[in-house]
């Protein structure tokens, strides 16, 4: 969650974005789509509204992702059934249209790619998630098998670990749950749980330092934007983030030179414009 969100909510009404919260919350994550799509389309959405329907609308896309690869590929199964893959790569292109940034979600989408059988464009989305994070190791992996056949495609497949994604979104699913409920060290607590399965996911790095910058735990805060950076430095949103931090400790300079750096990256960020106004 970026950080901004905290502000978000105590400056203004934001009913619509409220409501779609609520449902993304409760796992509805149709229902929840709808709401955030409607919350952009809203003439007097804020910069800050905006980002963060954005954000949501990602999570929400790649939560259903997860479920329809779970729902087609049981543990004995190496293959994704076609039609439930397919929702999935749908699901995971709308996540990267909002978050291009994710390595997990371009290696997603590499897997049901595999099931559907288009090892071109699989190998493509394996390696952006490789150019984003080189120490994906499950990305090198399957990346190298597209390169042999889809035999040798869909055995790399079924030895990537579901259990272990099950597992980190667990962790990070009751970590943003803590989150809502303000219990921001227990949140924080979760989500270095999920890191020591996956210690190269720059998006937990950012979000562990989210929860713990809303715990006053600052120093911390700063060292997880940071190594999210060094696994990832066109991260834009933890770098917006360690901006919004190093501010709140009084550190501007250095906030406007990462401000700086995100429009480096994206031009038209609206978000670091405003914040550099």
């Amino acid at each position: 969650m970026p950080l901004w969100g905290r502000m978000l909510r105590r400056s203004e009404d934001v009913t619509g974005y409220d409501r779609a919260v609520r449902l993304f919350d409760e796992g509805k994550y149709e229902m929840a789509i709808t709401e955030f799509e409607a919350v952009l389309h809203h003439p007097r959405r804020s910069t800050l509204t905006d980002g963060l329907a954005r954000f949501y609308l990602g999570e929400a896309h790649t939560a259903l992702a997860r479920q329809r690869a779970a729902l087609a590929a049981p543990a004995e199964q190496a293959v994704l059934d076609k039609e439930l893959a397919e929702e999935a790569a749908t699901h995971l292109r709308q996540a990267l249209s909002l978050h291009p940034q994710f390595a997990d979600l371009h290696f997603r989408l590499g897997c049901a790619l595999v099931a559907l059988e288009q090892l071109d464009d699989a190998r493509s989305a394996f390696g952006r998630a490789l150019e984003l994070n080189p120490n994906y190791a499950d990305a090198r992996r399957l990346y190298e098998a597209t390169q042999v056949g889809q035999p040798e495609a869909e055995a790399a497949l079924l030895q990537t670990p579901a259990n272990r994604d099950d597992a980190i979104a667990m962790h990070s699913r009751l970590a943003l749950n803590l989150y809502h409920k303000g219990e921001f060290e227990a949140a924080a607590d979760s989500y270095r749980q999920a890191l020591a399965i996956a210690p190269t996911y720059a998006d937990l790095h950012n979000q562990l330092g989210v929860a713990l910058h809303a715990a006053d735990q600052d120093d911390e805060a700063l060292a997880a934007f940071v190594r999210a950076l060094q696994i990832n430095p066109r991260y834009i949103e933890a770098r917006l983030n360690l901006a919004i931090a190093l501010r709140c400790l009084g550190r501007e300079k250095e906030a406007r030179e990462e401000l700086e750096r995100v429009l480096e990256f994206d031009p038209k960020n609206a978000a670091a414009r405003e914040a550099l106004s």
